[in-house]
């Protein structure tokens, strides 16, 4: 049996596609076109070089400008300018529009790289959420979820508020999860 399975949703994390059991892809390498891809607590995620000639350039950064901007200043931190823990966007979205839009990015990036994944892996057999985001924000595994229908996901809102372990319903033929994370 071929294992597909991708781990998701951590502000720090990126999202891990595993065949077999051996991770094969991540969206945290940095690529030609791409920076880290997937955008985290401070790390901006997809981005033009261009934007980073123009700055250095028009700005005369240096390379630690850049560097401290695309690692330290950009991502949920930059999009809300409020702050890169997902924990405060969901409590301040309701009346901040720009922590709204933090949290939909990084809901649509989350589901867009979910998808690309799944199409490497030729399918998807378990989706497990972990780390702080995907063990404890269950308004974050229900956008995320939305949409993947096709990939075999389906969401049980009841089972998922409750944190309960697998957050679909039983016979899915994807099952979603949220389990906790032991990091060595």
């Amino acid at each position: 049996m071929r294992w597909r399975r991708l781990r998701a949703a951590a502000s720090s994390s990126p999202i891990w596609e595993t065949a077999q059991a051996w991770p094969r892809c991540t969206t945290a390498r940095p690529r030609i076109r791409h920076g880290f891809h997937f955008v985290m607590g401070t790390r901006s995620g997809d981005l033009d070089p261009r934007v980073l000639v123009h700055l250095m350039r028009e700005r005369q950064w240096g390379p630690d400008d850049v560097e401290r901007l695309v690692t330290r200043e950009a991502g949920l931190l930059g999009v809300s300018g409020l702050s890169p823990d997902m924990k405060n966007l969901l409590e301040a979205r309701e009346h901040n529009p720009q922590a709204a839009l933090a949290v939909d990015l990084f809901c649509y990036q989350a589901r867009k790289d979910i998808g690309a994944l799944a199409a490497v892996l030729e399918g998807l057999d378990v989706l497990a959420f972990t780390s702080g985001i995907g063990e404890r924000a269950a308004a974050v595994r229900q956008q995320v979820c939305q949409g993947l229908a096709h990939l075999g996901i389906e969401f049980d809102p009841e089972r998922n508020t409750t944190h309960a372990g697998i957050i679909s319903p039983r016979g899915a033929p994807a099952p979603c999860g949220s389990f906790p994370t032991k990091r060595t």
